[in-house]
């Protein structure tokens, strides 16, 4: 079933193969209804037997031909949705540089943490609380063009009860895992800005790498305003010039990864201000070198 959802400046459609699911859709979101009929954006699939993992079931979202979310709980599946549709709610916001990236924090320290480019948020959820890390939901912060100041997405209030009627819909066939998703605060200032990078290629020649590097402030401002920002086009100048601000005196650096575990630890390296890690080269294997004449 199909159905259309209005939220800010934007209408997007959602697919689902449940019914049930699809009436909780209608009854949760009836004030943001809409007529108009579009292909769906996001997809919601109740229920997937996994084949290779016995009898365990899958609740995933799509957007579009990504997978955005992969869970047990069909609660965890719903709250990436909702965060999907809470930064679309961001488009009533003239004055705000809207960028796709998260806050992370750890010890009372914040990162803003790129999410393009790197591990996938959803493997990484699954690993948090080992490293002790809070991880905002996938979606966008806005950051204000006169002030540079980090603000939160708006809040898209649930029915009471409407979270546990999930469980009903869907019985978790499984174990999940637990994740810290509660949205960080905004600090008042950055501890740093974190560009996950993949690992140096074979022909780099190296057989391990450290799991963090310092990059410039101004290949820091180039990266979020070419690669993160959403609505730099319309704002223009006054977007770079937030960038600018931002990042002024805050401690820039690339997160080299190969993985999630790798991520993670680099990230919680330069949050508690400790050398980074060196690992081995997975691509690494001299005999695969060409020889030198």
């Amino acid at each position: 079933m199909k159905r259309n959802y209005e939220f800010g400046r934007y209408v997007v459609g959602v697919r689902t193969n449940s019914e049930e699911f699809g009436a909780w859709l209608d009854e949760t979101f009836a004030e943001h209804r809409s007529s108009e009929t579009l292909n769906p954006l996001y997809a919601v699939a109740v229920g997937q037997e996994d084949k290779k993992r016995g009898l365990r079931k899958f609740n995933v979202l799509h957007r579009e031909a990504f997978v955005l979310a992969r869970e047990l709980d069909l609660r965890d599946t719903v709250e990436m949705l909702r965060a999907e549709f809470e930064s679309l709610m961001f488009a009533d916001w003239d004055e705000a540089l809207l960028s796709e990236s998260v806050l992370a924090s750890h010890n009372g320290a914040t990162a803003l943490l790129s999410i393009q480019g790197g591990a996938r948020l959803t493997d990484i959820w699954r690993k948090v609380d080992r490293a002790g890390v809070t991880l905002a939901l996938p979606g966008r912060i806005a950051i204000d063009l006169q002030s540079s100041e980090i603000r939160r997405p708006p809040r898209l209030e649930l029915p009471d009860g409407a979270m546990d009627e999930l469980a009903r819909i869907a019985p978790q066939s499984g174990r999940a895992g637990k994740r810290r998703t509660h949205v960080p605060e905004p600090p008042d200032r950055l501890a740093a800005i974190c560009l996950p990078v993949p690992p140096p290629p074979i022909s780099a020649r190296v057989d391990e790498y450290e799991l963090y590097r310092p990059v410039s402030r101004a290949q820091a401002v180039k990266e979020l305003a070419e690669m993160q920002a959403v609505n730099l086009a319309a704002v223009g100048s006054r977007g770079l010039e937030a960038l600018v601000r931002l990042t002024e005196g805050v401690p820039c650096y690339e997160l080299v990864h190969n993985n999630a575990d790798q991520l993670l630890d680099g990230l919680t390296a330069v949050l508690t201000e400790t050398p980074p890690p060196v690992v081995p080269s997975p691509a690494f294997d001299a005999s695969r070198l060409p020889m030198s004449s």
